[in-house]
């Protein structure tokens, strides 16, 4: 450090003596970072104090641990799975096999958690144990001739793991959880949509599907932040709401989608219709929730709150507005989904918010690649496309790659 960083006065030796526990405390509310922690120390010639080495242990402790379970997880299904017709077993036993299995999981987990003090592994074995869980449901769905596309698997598996990410306290089964919710709705959607139109109609109605879905996740993520007992459970929710909504308006933006000659897109819509209903009622109450009990501590939230109804009306009117002209809709869904990146990258810059930084650079690097192809497939000669795009990548991932690295240091220096 330089020595126009020092302090213009050297600090008291009282002073030096409160601010190393007041900077753990701090880092233990997640008022600041490890890095702000470390910037803090530094600047008046102190260590980082256990508290953050430790953290940044723990979090490599844990990242490891999750992988490592994935990957027994893994193990234990497709050994299942290869070996089920050598297990020639009464149906009862079986299934009591398999779910004894998860109990057993869930009991080992528990153990080292609570009992060993092994926090990180205690959580990913439980985390194990939502994941075997949700492929007990499918082995025991196909003991009893249960088509493994039947959405209903899916639901089975969200009822029984979302209650333990709340007693758990674990943001991993929490997030595990939205994106088995997210599947689960989706097929669910696409089979009431077998017989109701053409694969164009279907993608729209889905894709406005998640219009909803992303907003409502986004809103119970600040529902979860506001509540002092939930709030280290908010930002799974917040990433998958952000991500969900993003994937939803990048969908939307192809201009193919929309070639449907007239075609109704609320026609047949059908139980669907009620579902878009209760997912927008669900997402105006959770915004409400969120605005109540953040009580003005984030200037952000109205015009979050706002972005994020905004994109629920448009859902709506995707699916109920009979389509013309394909172009208008195309266009229109791009340049809303450029807004948006700039928005994400806004906030994240403004609020110290990495993920939200680098969620819209990849998503603009996806859009104007996917784009590209696209719009000039149809114009140039093959070879010239490929060279184009090419160089086009190389060009837009240096550029991202310098414009990330400014903002991100900008975020750290501020």
């Amino acid at each position: 450090m330089s020595e126009d960083d020092r302090p213009d006065e050297p600090a008291s030796d009282e002073f030096l003596a409160r601010l190393e526990p007041e900077v753990e405390r701090w880092q233990r509310e997640r008022l600041i970072g490890a890095r702000q922690a470390t910037a803090i120390l530094a600047r008046y010639g102190l260590r980082p104090p256990a508290a953050v080495r430790a953290w940044r242990i723990g979090r490599l402790t844990s990242i490891l641990a999750i992988l490592g379970a994935i990957l027994v997880g893994v193990g234990i299904i497709l050994l299942i799975a290869s070996n089920r017709q050598e297990f020639d077993l009464p149906r009862g036993l079986k299934v009591g096999l398999i779910m004894g299995t998860v109990v057993f999981l869930y009991a080992v987990g528990y153990v080292l958690r609570y009992e060993l003090r092994f926090r990180l592994v205690g959580q990913a074995i439980t985390f194990l144990g939502a994941v075997f869980y949700g492929a007990a449901v499918f082995l025991v769905g196909q003991i009893y001739n249960v088509q493994p596309n039947e959405p209903r698997l899916l639901l089975y598996w969200f009822v029984g793991v979302i209650p333990l990410a709340y007693l758990a306290r674990s943001s991993a089964i929490l997030a595990l959880s939205a994106l088995v919710a997210a599947a689960g709705l989706g097929m669910q959607a696409a089979v009431w949509m077998e017989d109701g139109g053409s694969s164009q109609v279907s993608a729209i109605r889905i894709l406005a599907l998640y219009g909803i879905l992303g907003p409502l996740y986004y809103a119970l993520a600040y529902v979860h932040a506001g509540l002092p007992s939930l709030r280290d459970l908010h930002r799974p929710l917040q990433i998958i709401g952000l991500v969900t909504a993003l994937a939803a308006l990048y969908g939307l933006g192809f201009t193919a989608l929309f070639d449907l000659e007239h075609e109704r897109v609320a026609d047949l819509l059908g139980r669907l219709a009620l579902v878009y209903s209760l997912l927008a009622g669900a997402t105006v109450a959770s915004f409400a929730a969120a605005l109540y009990f953040s009580r003005r501590s984030l200037a952000s939230l109205p015009y979050e709150a706002a972005a994020g109804l905004a994109l629920v009306g448009l859902a709506f009117a995707t699916a109920y507005i009979p389509i013309d002209e394909r172009e208008p809709y195309a266009v229109f869904y791009n340049v809303l989904l450029l807004a948006t990146l700039l928005a994400s990258i806004s906030v994240g810059v403004a609020q110290d918010r990495e993920a939200y930084v680098n969620i819209g650079l990849a998503f603009f690097a996806v859009l104007v690649v996917t784009r590209y192809f696209d719009w000039a497939s149809g114009l140039f000669d093959r070879s010239m496309v490929f060279l184009g795009a090419g160089a086009l990548v190389l060009a837009g991932a240096s550029l991202l790659e310098s414009y990330r690295r400014r903002l991100l240091r900008q975020m750290r220096s501020g």
